[in-house]
């Protein structure tokens, strides 16, 4: 019986000797019954999916050649950032009154903005009246320019001269016409809100409190990708219509190309100056520029596989197609500007055609 036993353990450990030395070969080196090596058409059906695809899809090929397109783009209706002017507090002190309610408020020039009491202002005001019945005239002249210097205008200096009393209340006024906006407020804002600054609040001398923009002149503001930039020149021609009344058109010079970096994104802000009559603040505008491009490559755009960072191709090598990588340039609708030689490629027709999603595509595995 114990001769049976150290048997069987004698058996069953040599099948395991056995088996543990056993090395599995390759899916491509595994032999057939008959004794022959895998057919060139299972060696390709074993193939990663997102390495080859077995397919007989259509195929087209790089157009070459110049092209005149049209580049669609996006924009608004946004306040002329140059022409501005800034209010600024001259002396430290309290707002009295605030006549400026919200952002955007349109203002005219001499309309009062605020009242402020400023213990230096009255100080000052005193100082001139003790001098107005002396004879020195050069002091009182100093005194008169001291408080112009301080924020009073010279009707506001005559009127406490009549009166000989200090005005407590000195107001301040815009000095043009346009819209006032709260410093530290942006000018391309979607709508108005309301001013954070509030009746009772202190200033400091020199303190900016408002802005305004003026309103003779608006500027047509567009955003621009980032691949198109070097397409657009200033002194370019382009055509735009308001949204709101797409039949009136219009076209003006590109005044500036503007390189900016926002939320992450890189992209230009494409700005035309026009009249203020005729359009709102922050319409939505639509426009289209001409641009000519020589010599390139072309494909349509459905051959393409955009992965956002990265442009895909499928190019077919014999029976298959692969998958690889392209640079790319300008796009429309219909095509694209490809920058990598592929004169000689042929690229499948319709590149969703071959995968069932973005996921398919590994870029590590794509040269």
């Amino acid at each position: 019986m114990k001769k049976n036993y150290l048997g069987s353990l004698l058996i069953f450990l040599c099948i395991v000797f056995l088996l543990s030395s056993c090395k599995q070969k390759p899916a491509e080196h595994v032999l057939l019954h008959s004794g022959e090596e895998l057919s060139d058409d299972i060696k390709k059906t074993i193939q990663l999916v997102n390495g080859k695809i077995v397919s007989q899809a259509p195929v087209v090929y790089a157009d070459s050649g110049s092209k005149v397109l049209e580049i669609e783009i996006q924009g608004r209706i946004a306040y002329d950032t140059r022409e501005k002017t800034m209010i600024s507090s001259r002396v430290a002190g309290r707002i009295e009154k605030l006549n400026i309610k919200y952002n955007y408020q349109p203002v005219r020039k001499g309309e009062l903005i605020m009242e402020i009491y400023s213990p230096d202002l009255v100080a000052a005001q005193r100082e001139l009246l003790f001098l107005q019945n002396g004879d020195s005239g050069n002091v009182k002249s100093a005194a008169v320019k001291k408080l112009l210097y301080l924020g009073m205008t010279q009707s506001q200096i005559d009127r406490v001269l009549r009166s000989g009393v200090p005005e407590y209340q000195v107001g301040v006024y815009s000095p043009v016409n346009g819209f006032i906006v709260e410093s530290g407020s942006s000018p391309s804002m979607e709508q108005a809100a309301s001013v954070i600054i509030r009746e009772g609040q202190y200033l400091n001398a020199g303190e900016g409190v408002f802005t305004v923009y003026g309103n003779s002149g608006l500027v047509a503001e567009f955003a621009l990708n980032p691949q198109d930039v070097s397409l657009i020149k200033k002194g370019q021609r382009i055509l735009f219509s308001s949204l709101r009344n797409p039949d009136d058109s219009f076209i003006k010079n590109i005044d500036l190309v503007q390189p900016v970096f926002r939320d992450g994104e890189n992209f230009a802000l494409v700005r035309s100056y026009v009249p203020a009559g005729g359009f709102i603040i922050g319409e939505m505008l639509q426009a289209k520029a001409s641009v000519f491009i020589k010599n390139s490559l072309w494909l349509p755009q459905s051959s393409v596989i955009d992965l956002g960072m990265e442009s895909v191709v499928f190019v077919k090598e014999g029976d298959v197609f692969v998958p690889k990588k392209i640079e790319v340039g300008v796009k429309t609708d219909d095509l694209v500007q490809v920058l990598t030689p592929i004169n000689e490629w042929a690229i499948a027709k319709d590149a969703s055609y071959l995968i069932d999603s973005e996921s398919f595509i590994t870029l590590k595995d794509i040269k």
